[in-house]
């Protein structure tokens, strides 16, 4: 529209749609074909967008488009002629106009056209005949409405009005009417526009840029649209109605846009797509060798533009994760950052607001591009290294150490020392970098949140040696992190005030400070009060941990596992985390309340220590503690446990009902246990999410299971008998269940399971949410990405017949309908497999990744989908015997450009099958998930063991010329 309001109301206007500048209420038979026509050109012509009924007689149907556009109306011109009042229609009119104007701020001007006002005031003359005639209609529903009718024409008569007497010119009194118009109404920039517009306002990076020409939505008017780009999103911040992201191309989008112009061609043959990786991944190697020596200089100035624009506190921080943190969790840089003086969090939205960093499953993330801009600029500061404020690069660092010609200017320095040649340094190497702030020599990632297994590890060789000692760190030091620490002790000179974490994992450590250098325990921490973490893991030199650390106030976080000399730790005021993994702990500290995660892993307690009430989770990691052999009641009061692992504890033969108590538990890890049932009240963790009791192979039954269960792992309990009202309770659709090696299921209880993994299926197919197609080109969080995923794994040789198509080995090819993809579900496949010789990892867990890919004959388009799953030995010796089928069912599923399979001899593949899963497969999701089984799928669970095949009137889709096949 052409015109706002701009009278003290505009503020209670502007929640209403408006479509009008002006509504004209008059008499039709008194003003239509002069004064009202004549009003009616003259807005016209000013551009005044106005509604004005044209119709000389109104139908019954006509009321509420009339009401509709009073309402939609900034300002209603009311012409008072002689025989207004005789009309029901322009009363009822004035009405509605009135109740505009109290609830939203409508403006009115009206106009007595040879009417004299006090004729409406005192309701005399043609108003008053008029009124009375209404009265005297003997029609209820108009001698209800003249009381109303009344009110309105007095309040009208008592607004400031224009009067047309016999002497005054018609032409006079429009211009007066058209002057206090617009004096209610303020131009903006849609004046004159009479079709729909389209304005695309480019590179915006200051919302007052687009104040200037759009300050409010409505301007522009309904079904005009204003499309705005920045690199800056908080540009639009609560200000506009939607806000797209532009995504990169996927892999699959990519070659499909290199082909288009390198081939001519939409759809390309086999050998073209060959032809284009090739291309496109040899040619990226050599940009990227070639960006990592001479970075593009267009590119680099494009990329630049945003960086110029911040401040210099957030430049600071985009170079710090550039050099340095790139990759790690929020938390950490947070932590590290805001103890360097920085507003981290602030300064890390305004970088994702200009797209310059991406935070992304906790973690900070960036592109290479803009790491390689931001480490560019660092490279600009000088030509000699040890005169930059950061350093990461290798032969930087290796130069300014060897040639010592570092400097105050370095505030930080980050190395992997694997990659650095031997070198000797002198004592003072670092005297001159006073400055630095972030010292870091790792020789692989550390991450403080997870148990850490270094069971097998020795000291390596250090490539860093300091033939008479090191004398000397900087001061200003806030994280210092020096894995295989070379020496028996921190420099006598070294001042750690300013410290707050101190990493020196799997070092030879054997003295802190200033004195002895033989002295086998930690000394005296006093001197370091903003101390929040201190991890020593595997630090299996020494020997006791000083007082001294009951005195630091902030210490969020103390690691001291596998430290294998340690056999007490003192009290600890303040601590979250605690990890004494597999130290022989005899006496146990007094706790905090502020502790949430604790990890007793492998030590040799008998029992659980007192640990309290809290009001924030706990996660306690009790797992290989083989002395343990019950659960105090204490312990049961822990009502905000979330997490807890007590495997393998074999002396663990009973789990008190009170269980039910710890009402927050989402995880519980009984694997290993001599358990031979669980008690019923387990029912009653209403939350709890994942159930491992594998290896525990006196378990003989399992209760009704609670209803938000995701994962269940009763592998090689070979006693297990499962009821059949077990699995009834689960509510979920999503998730894992492992019967792996389960020797002692009958037929009917795999049937049992069979059916329920059906169900599941099914339930997933049809459950709330996007059938994702995406290629898959970023990390996803693990426990998200479960929640579009079923897989069951029983001991068995079969497939069910459901899963309709099926071949020998891995690999099937199915035929596929026209439009296969209307109403498509997604794919659920069947697998029956060997367990070949695993892989373990330190925990005893080997890990297994399982992917289908779906091929078209006809485009050669791909799909694929995938998922990993791990599954816990007790030895690395021990593995699945014998078949098993696997049921999984996924709703991602990506394109992807694979023409083959990696086969591993992990698994033999003995059958395979898939199914198309649509809108129409059997079941009813919204009636609490009842499952319609067809008569075939009931009589195939029937039979599944079975030799006779039964009869089945099951047809699966038509085939037609097209095939996919897919490949396992």
């Amino acid at each position: 529209m052409p015109f706002s309001s701009s009278s003290s109301s505009s503020s209670s206007s502007s929640n209403h749609h408006v479509k009008y500048d002006v509504f004209l209420s008059f008499r039709g038979t008194d003003t239509r074909n002069n004064f009202t026509s004549h009003l009616y050109s003259a807005l016209i012509r000013c551009g005044i967008i106005t509604f004005i009924d044209t119709r000389l007689e109104r139908g019954e149907g006509i009321e509420s488009a009339i009401l509709k556009a009073i309402e939609e109306s900034i300002i209603s011109v009311v012409i008072l002629s002689k025989n207004y009042a005789s009309s029901p229609w322009c009363l009822d009119e004035l009405v509605k106009i009135f109740e505009c104007r109290d609830k939203q701020g409508q403006k009115i001007i009206p106009v007595f056209y040879h009417v004299d006002p006090t004729e409406l005031d005192n309701q005399t003359g043609s108003f008053g005949e008029a009124l009375a005639k209404h009265e005297q209609d003997f029609n209820e529903i108009i001698m209800d409405k003249v009381p109303n009718w009344r009110i309105v024409l007095s309040r009208a008569a008592n607004i400031a009005r224009e009067v047309m007497t016999p002497s005054r010119v018609e032409s006079e009194l429009i211009e007066v009417v058209l002057k206090e118009i617009l004096k209610h109404l303020t131009y903006d920039i849609s004046y004159g526009f009479k079709n729909l517009i389209l304005i695309v306002l480019d590179n915006i990076d200051d919302y007052e840029q687009i104040e200037l020409l759009a300050e409010e939505h409505t301007w522009f008017g309904e079904g005009n649209r204003i499309i705005i780009t920045s690199r800056d999103k908080s540009v639009f911040q609560d200000r506009v109605d939607g806000i797209y992201e532009v995504e990169a191309l996927t892999e699959h989008e990519a070659l499909h846009l290199f082909r288009l112009f390198a081939f001519r061609e939409s759809h390309s043959k086999r050998d073209h797509m060959e032809l284009s990786k090739e291309v496109t991944q040899k040619e990226w190697r050599s940009k990227v060798k070639k960006l990592g020596r001479i970075p593009d200089k267009k590119i680099q100035n494009i990329l630049k533009t945003s960086y110029d624009e911040l401040d210099s506190h957030d430049q600071q921080i985009f170079l710090d994760i550039a050099c340095f943190f790139k990759g790690e969790p929020i938390y950490c840089v947070v932590r590290f950052l805001d103890a360097c003086g920085f507003s981290t969090l602030i300064g890390l939205k305004v970088l994702a607001d200009k797209s310059l960093v991406i935070m992304l499953n906790e973690k900070v993330d960036m592109h290479d591009l803009l790491q390689e801009m931001g480490r560019q600029i660092i490279r600009q500061e000088s030509k000699e290294p040890g005169i930059r404020s950061r350093l990461w690069n290798r032969e930087d660092i290796y130069h300014v150490l060897k040639k010592n010609t570092g400097s105050g200017a370095i505030k930080g320095l980050c190395l992997d020392k694997s990659k650095l040649e031997k070198i000797s340094l002198p004592t003072r190497v670092f005297a001159n970098m006073n400055g630095i702030k972030l010292f870091k020599f790792h020789n692989f990632d550390s991450n403080v949140d997870t148990v850490r297994y270094f069971k097998d590890v020795e000291p390596v060789p250090e490539n860093m040696v300091f033939p008479e000692g090191l004398e000397h760190l900087p001061n200003e030091l806030r994280f210092l992190q020096w894995h295989f620490y070379p020496e028996k002790s921190l420099p006598s000179s070294f001042q750690p005030e300013k410290l707050l974490e101190i990493n020196l994992s799997v070092a030879v450590l054997k003295d802190f400070g200033k004195e002895c250098r033989e002295l086998t325990e930690m000394p005296n921490f006093s001197s370091a009060p903003d101390l929040r973490m201190i991890d020593c893991v595997g630090c299996i030199s020494l020997v006791e941990v000083s007082p001294s650390i009951g005195c630091l106030n902030k210490l969020h976080t103390l690691i001291l596992a596998y430290c294998s000399r340690i056999t007490s730790v003192p009290s600890i005021k303040s601590v979250v985390l605690l990890n004494l993994a597999y130290c022989p702990i005899n006496k146990f500290p007094q706790l905090p309340l502020t502790i949430r995660v604790l990890n007793l892993s492998g030590t040799e307690l008998g029992e659980v220590p007192s640990i309290g009430f809290h009001s924030r989770p706990l996660i306690l990691n009790l797992r290989g503690c083989i002395k343990l052999k019950i659960l105090p009641d204490s312990f049961f009061g822990l009502r905000d446990l979330m997490s807890l692992d007590c495997a393998p504890c074999l002396n663990i033969s009973q789990l008190e009902s009170n269980i039910s108590l710890i009402t927050s538990l989402r995880f519980l890890c009984l694997v290993g246990t001599d358990l031979e049932s669980l008690p019923s009240a387990i029912q009653q963790l209403s939350i709890l999410e994942e159930l491992n009791l594998c290896f525990s192979r006196r378990l003989r039954s399992l209760p009704k299971l609670p209803p938000h269960l995701h994962r269940l792992d009763v592998s090689h309990c070979t006693s297990l008998q499962l009821d059949s009202t077990s699995l009834i309770g689960i509510q979920g659709y999503w998730g894992k269940l492992f019967f792996c090696d389960c020797t002692s299921l009958n037929h009917k209880e795999i049937r049992s399971i069979l059916m329920h993994a059906h169900k599941r299926v099914l339930l997933l197919a049809h459950a709330p949410g996007k059938l994702y197609k995406e290629f898959n080109t970023s990390s996803k969080n693990h426990s998200v990405e479960w929640k579009r995923k079923f897989v069951v794994i029983i001991p068995g040789n079969i497939i069910p017949k459901w899963i309709s198509d099926q071949s020998s080995g891995y690999s099937v090819t199915i035929p596929l309908p026209p439009n296969w993809f209307h109403n498509f579900l997604g794919f659920a496949v069947g697998i029956v497999f060997e367990f070949g010789k695993c892989t373990y990892d330190a925990m005893g867990f080997y890990w297994m990744r399982l992917e289908s890919q779906f091929k078209s004959n006809c485009d050669h388009t791909s799909y694929s989908i995938s998922a990993n799953f791990n599954h816990l030995t007790q030895t690395t010796g021990s593995h699945l015997q014998g078949k098993q089928v696997l049921i999984w069912h996924s709703k991602d599923f990506f394109f992807t450009d694979k023409d083959q399979i990696v086969m591993d001899n992990m698994c033999h593949y003995n059958e395979c099958g898939v199914r198309l899963l649509y809108i129409n497969d059997a079941i009813n999701p919204e009636n609490d998930g009842n499952f319609f089984m067809e008569k075939s799928c009931f009589e195939d669970y029937c039979n599944y063991v079975e030799d006779d095949e039964p009869s089945s009137s099951y047809s699966f889709i038509p085939p037609e010329q097209a095939e996919a096949k897919s490949f396992l």
